[in-house]
């Protein structure tokens, strides 16, 4: 018989029918039915998308002991003519954040992009299948983000991000970066997360009722070529892991259907991302001599924590802009249109008492907060909201730091995936204050110093591509220096790294990604009031910015932006 690719996921394995007869419906916390993938409670081996001449895809599971992993997410859509419905699985990244694989987000019939943002569900918190009785809540899915490459008919870039639209109090795992090469050679154990089916044939296999794991070896790409042959693209983000396929349910063990999206897992981060593997007849996964394929995690790990730390205040993914008139002390946004900001609207509160204004989301709940500096006795306070469109509340996390040169909240610094603030001194020693993910900072950390020789230093996000942090530092004389991310608590950037000179402008903001695209943006003002937006590029050369584009004028009417 033919060999076909395997999808491991229940979104995208083919089916006899969309609408055949399901699974018996179970109950869930609200009463609705969540079914198993659609058409079966068994996987069908109809072809799906042809991937090169004589090899179709369709999905996959994993086959081996229960498991307990409170970062596992299952993925629910709501699909017309059929209900609700278990898809693939999922990582929680973040309190909000759910990694999976991108053909989980796709029509199984037409390969089209469904509707998430209006039919998607997350369920998080239970160890059991959702087409199993459970209590676990499901939460609605505010954004779905798909690597820009992928493609469904090679499975290419097969990684997409699903933003929650309330944050979860459960653990969350770490994204394996560029320098974790270690967790990838060949011969690492790895383990593989899934409620996928138990059986490798279709005429016996099932969803699986509770959470499974499997250990299974990393393989060199070499291997994986000969094994996979032309489908197989370690350039386009893939790699492979496991035993050779035996064909015995008996004596191997793999991801099969309706584990896609599921993590593989070793030294505490997430390598990959179940994606797909081979089929033969009714047998849909464990084929005999065959390895499995997964998404390679720190392929993407810049993109996706772009993604993962975009908070904004308008929620839609795109940086805003924050300020403050000159007369009057009123705080206004200008919502992010991409290339342009739309008219300031005001934000309630009062912040005519604070020299200093910034955007960050301290606790990680996905809704964007302000640290401010209070002129009159310099403490810094933290403003923010319990829900979208609520009360803004201040606390208060530093007594007097009117001392500081400067306040910082650039993000994530010291690569636990909580945002940092950094202070420094009127002498010019730079501290990192550690956030805890609550609000609350850890005590502070001497990192540099130097940065006396500077009358402006700001940063938000990655500016270079490589998943860390930077900063931008302008001196005196308007000579603007890059700060690359290091990761290290102690020496948290590099040697600076002249990158253009400005001595035109006198304001700057970085409030992270303006336009969108995964990288992040820098604002300049002219001293004639015009506002430029410089997108990033993601180089660390002078070329870290395209050209400029002029987003509006009038803005030397604030006094401070943020």
């Amino acid at each position: 018989m033919a060999t076909a690719l395997a999808l491991l996921g229940g979104a995208a394995f083919a089916v006899t029918s969309y609408d055949s007869p399901a699974a018996p419906e179970a109950a869930a916390l609200t009463g609705e039915t969540v079914k198993p993938p659609p058409g079966t409670d068994t996987a069908s081996a109809t072809p799906a998308p042809t991937v090169s001449p004589g090899t179709t895809a369709s999905p996959r599971v994993t086959v081996a002991g229960n498991s307990t992993a409170s970062w596992m997410a299952q993925l629910v859509y709501d699909a017309p003519g059929y209900g609700k419905h278990f898809v693939c699985a999922g990582t929680l990244v973040a309190p909000n954040k759910v990694l999976t694989a991108a053909h989980c987000l796709d029509d199984p019939r037409t390969g089209a992009r469904q509707d998430w943002e209006r039919r998607g569900e997350v369920a998080v918190g239970t160890n059991r299948s959702v087409t199993a009785p459970n209590a676990a809540p499901r939460i609605d899915v505010a954004r779905a983000w798909v690597h820009p490459r992928y493609d469904a008919r090679t499975f290419t870039h097969d990684i997409a991000l699903l933003t929650l639209a309330r944050p979860v109090a459960h653990t969350t795992l770490e994204l394996a970066g560029p320098a974790d090469t270690a967790l990838y050679k060949a011969g690492t154990d790895a383990v593989a997360y899934g409620w996928g089916l138990t059986a490798s044939r279709e005429d016996t296999a099932r969803i699986a009722p509770v959470l499974q794991k499997v250990t299974v070896p990393l393989n060199a790409d070499p291997v994986c070529r000969v094994n996979l042959g032309t489908g197989f693209r370690a350039a386009d983000g893939m790699f492979c892991a496991g035993q050779l396929g035996t064909g015995d349910d008996v004596t191997g063990l793999t991801s099969c259907p309706a584990d896609s999206g599921g993590p593989l897992v070793t030294g505490n981060k997430v390598v990959g991302v179940v994606s797909w593997g081979m089929s033969r007849g009714e047998q849909v996964c464990h084929v005999s001599g065959t390895h499995e394929v997964f998404g390679k995690v720190s392929a993407y790990q810049p993109q996706l924590r772009a993604q993962v730390d975009d908070t904004d205040l308008g929620r839609d993914g795109r940086a805003d802009l924050f300020a403050r008139t000159r007369t009057g002390g009123g705080g206004y946004v200008h919502a992010s249109a991409g290339h342009r900001f739309a008219a300031p609207v005001p934000v309630p509160g009062a912040w005519d008492a604070y020299d200093v204004v910034l955007q960050s989301d301290l606790d990680r709940d996905g809704l964007q907060d302000f640290v401010m500096r209070r002129t009159d006795d310099g403490a810094v306070l933290w403003r923010r909201q319990d829900t979208p469109g609520g009360a803004w509340r201040d606390t208060r996390i530093a007594r007097d730091w009117s001392a500081h040169r400067f306040l910082v909240v650039p993000g994530d610094v010291t690569g636990d995936r909580f945002p940092d603030l950094l202070t420094v001194t009127a002498s010019g020693t730079l501290y990192i204050h550690r956030g805890n993910g609550d609000g609350s900072l850890a005590r502070p950390v001497a990192a540099g110093g130097g940065y006396q020789v500077y009358n402006s230093l700001r940063g938000h996000g990655d500016f270079t591509g490589d998943g860390r942090t930077d900063l931008f530092a302008r001196t005196k004389d308007g000579k603007l220096y890059l700060l690359e991310g290091t990761g290290s608590v102690t020496h948290p950037f590099a040697v600076p790294r002249h990158v253009r000179d400005w001595v035109e402008y006198n304001g700057f903001a970085a409030p992270g990604d303006v336009t969108g695209d995964g990288r992040a943006d820098f604002l300049a003002r002219s001293r004639a009031g015009n506002l430029f937006l410089y997108p990033g590029t993601g180089k660390a050369s002078r070329d870290i910015f395209a050209p400029r584009i002029r987003v509006g004028g009038g803005y030397q009417r604030y006094d401070l932006l943020g």
